[in-house]
């Protein structure tokens, strides 16, 4: 379903960051994508991270 989709990135404020990781981890073994973890405040780091090359 999601087969084209390589990379997605996640910012959050740390507030719920237990249960993102949890839901996160699962869709990527899911779905066979590379998910990382952002603080909020490396948002831009994020934003560089997600379209470049695997």
């Amino acid at each position: 379903m999601l087969r084209h989709v390589g990379r997605m990135a996640s910012a959050s404020d740390g507030s719920r960051d237990e249960t993102l990781t949890w839901m996160f981890r699962v869709f990527a073994c899911i779905t066979g994508m590379d998910v990382r973890f952002f603080r909020e405040q490396r948002l831009e780091e994020a934003l560089k991270w997600v379209p470049e090359p695997e």
